[in-house]
């Protein structure tokens, strides 16, 4: 079973930041999952929300910056928004997959945008792709059909989940009982696809113990240790 540092080690650091990833690398897991939007001139950043308020204090868009304005906000414990390139680099450098999360809201230019700046920095083998969007995922397969790639469903988005798998390598989906069980996993595994229990702010040991259970093929995970410790009894 892999395991992937939620948002980059939300549990152990500040969400999405190089400080988080850091401290990861220290548990040896299989990769970070990290969140992927485009600034005002279309640089890539790393960073959840399409807004900046929750998680630097300032206020506006991430599409509100440019790289260098976004770079002066403080993402916690001093820590700037990473660039996906600086992400990548140390990743790299770690030999940690890097699972991507394109934060597209329909927007096209960020899917080629990312598949390219992975390709660019020679790691499209040890990355994944996926979103919430299905067109989006569409579009990254077809720009790069070796690309790997999924869809991530919430409960907002469950009807993937009785929908047509067969074009994804995996999907990734929000670590619930009433959205993951063995009917689903069946027909996941059926479809050829993997099985990611992604989690949120609610990850207590119980639901991290019943998705190793169930017998998920990979985690997401905001406190990697915690994880482990269960997934390894």
């Amino acid at each position: 079973m892999k395991i992937y540092a939620h948002r980059g080690g939300a549990g152990v650091g500040p969400e999405n930041t190089l400080l988080a990833i850091r401290r990861v690398v220290a548990f040896e897991i299989d990769g970070i999952e990290v969140d992927v939007r485009a600034d005002r001139a279309g640089d890539l950043v790393v960073i959840h929300d399409v807004r900046v308020d929750r998680t630097t204090g300032a206020k506006g868009q991430v599409s509100d910056y440019t790289l260098g304005e976004i770079q002066n906000l403080n993402a916690g414990a001093g820590e700037r928004i990473p660039t996906l390139r600086s992400v990548i680099e140390l990743a790299k450098a770690n030999d940690l997959e890097v699972l991507l999360d394109l934060k597209s809201e329909g927007d096209a230019d960020l899917a080629r945008s990312v598949v390219a700046a992975v390709k660019e920095q020679s790691y499209l083998e040890a990355s994944l792709f996926s979103s919430f969007s299905a067109a989006t995922v569409a579009l990254v397969k077809k720009l790069e059909p070796g690309a790997v790639s999924g869809i991530i469903i919430s409960f907002r988005s469950r009807h993937f989940i009785t929908g047509d798998l067969s074009s994804y390598d995996f999907i990734s989906v929000r670590a619930s009982a009433a959205l993951l069980n063995p009917f689903i996993l069946g027909r996941a595994r059926r479809a050829g696809c993997e099985v990611f229990a992604w989690f949120g702010r609610f990850e207590p040991r119980w639901l991290v113990r019943l998705m190793v259970a169930l017998g998920v093929d990979g985690l997401i995970v905001g406190h990697v240790g915690r994880a482990l410790e269960v997934s390894s009894h």
